[in-house]
């Protein structure tokens, strides 16, 4: 896993790593793997004018405890609306369906009932799981200290919230529970301006990820120059009424979702949609809920189209076109905006560097006119591409 550390921060990454390092020795567990990829130099802005600073991009490594015969294979976080799951990124197997819905006040080892703000569950190499509480780990992993064996096995499974804080220039930490319909709001703002960009995506293409916006915009605003709210003005506007409305029916069908066991995604923003706050190490994921819910509210309606072209390459067309799906991507000329249309039951595709409708707009008919470009096949499903295309209404 790489991270990109301001020459600032270094000396407390490396701190970290070595104190890792301690606690796999003592425990006997294999070690993290670190090390500095490169040096780059960037330039940023700050309220005394642009400056240059280096940065580390280093890449830490490391699998959770696995001793005498035993695997660490996720920490269970008991919440409010119900299990969240911090899975072993190394684990090979799903874990069992029966562990989702399963009660703090388990402990398949001592079977004594009381509740547990964290339970873990642990994999034998002969394929037995088991749900433990953290006095119990003892007997499994086999050291006397169960306390170090779980918070080292959390941080080896969470070296992202350990390192990428570092990893912020402006240094700054999040409140441990954040209200979630308001975070909602917030993503949905920004998924409308210019669509969902995730982490990865970011990195990518060089972007910010909404996630990343959200905090910004909730906890950073103060640290910004008079010049750089207005920016920040100018570029997203206000919340609106129609934001405020897709959180609330985000939520709502998350709420509700009927989801495979085996999918960890579905289950956890399920999780969080049935709280009222959300924990800041869980922010990227109830961001994402946003765009999870427009795409599950448009994919009945894609899969419907006629596999027919509509019109002929060239022709100039005028239509009522229904807006269905929304997304954007990076080129090396700028932002890439894609609209899906339903024309008479036929897939419309329009690309274009302008921001021609709002997330808001999904569902909605507009009377547009312009160019065929071309028929193409895509996914193996026939779909129209124009372009100059002007909406009328």
């Amino acid at each position: 896993m790489e991270f990109k550390i301001p020459e600032t921060n270094l000396h407390y990454v490396m701190e970290k790593v070595e104190k890792l390092k301690k606690r796999a020795e003592k425990l006997n567990a294999p070690p993290i793997k670190f090390e500095i990829v490169k040096e780059i130099y960037e330039k940023v802005q700050e309220e005394d004018g642009e400056r240059t600073i280096k940065f580390y991009v280093i890449n830490v490594e490391g699998p959770a405890p696995k001793l005498n015969g035993w695997t660490f294979a996720a920490t269970i976080v008991h919440e409010e609306g119900g299990n969240i799951f911090h899975v072993n990124p190394s684990l090979e197997a799903s874990i069992p369906a029966d562990f989702r819905n399963s009660p703090s006040t388990n402990c398949d080892h001592c079977h004594t009932k009381r509740i547990r703000r964290d339970t873990y569950v642990l994999l034998s190499e002969a394929g037995q799981w088991l749900q433990v509480g953290r006095s119990c780990l003892k007997d499994f992993l086999g050291h006397a200290s169960p306390e170090k064996i779980a918070q080292y096995a959390e941080e080896i499974m969470n070296l992202d919230n350990i390192f990428a804080p570092y990893s912020e220039y402006r240094g700054m930490r999040l409140p441990n529970y954040l209200p979630l319909e308001h975070i909602l709001t917030e993503s949905a703002h920004f998924v409308r301006i210019e669509g969902y960009i995730s982490r990865a995506k970011a990195e990518e293409f060089g972007r910010t990820p909404t996630a990343s916006l959200v905090m910004d915009v909730t906890f950073h605003h103060h640290q910004l120059t008079n010049e750089e709210k207005e920016f920040f003005q100018r570029k997203y506007g206000e919340i609106t009424e129609a934001d405020k409305e897709t959180a609330k029916k985000a939520i709502e069908w998350a709420k509700d979702l009927e989801v495979d066991t085996s999918n960890d995604y579905l289950w956890n923003i399920r999780t969080i949609a049935n709280a009222e706050f959300v924990q800041d190490r869980n922010l990227g994921l109830a961001c994402s809920m946003i765009i999870a819910y427009i795409r599950a509210n448009t994919k009945n309606e894609k899969n419907g189209f006629l596999d027919e072209f509509y019109s002929s390459e060239g022709a100039k067309f005028e239509a009522a076109a229904k807006l269905i799906f929304m997304t954007s991507y990076e080129t090396q000329w700028g932002t890439t905006h894609v609209f899906s249309f339903n024309v008479e039951n036929k897939k419309v595709v329009w690309k274009t560097g302008s921001m021609a409708f709002n997330v808001e707009d999904i569902g909605k008919t507009f009377n547009i006119k312009g160019k065929i470009k071309k028929h193409e096949v895509y996914k193996e499903k026939k779909q129209t591409l124009v372009e100059r295309v002007k909406v009328l209404s």
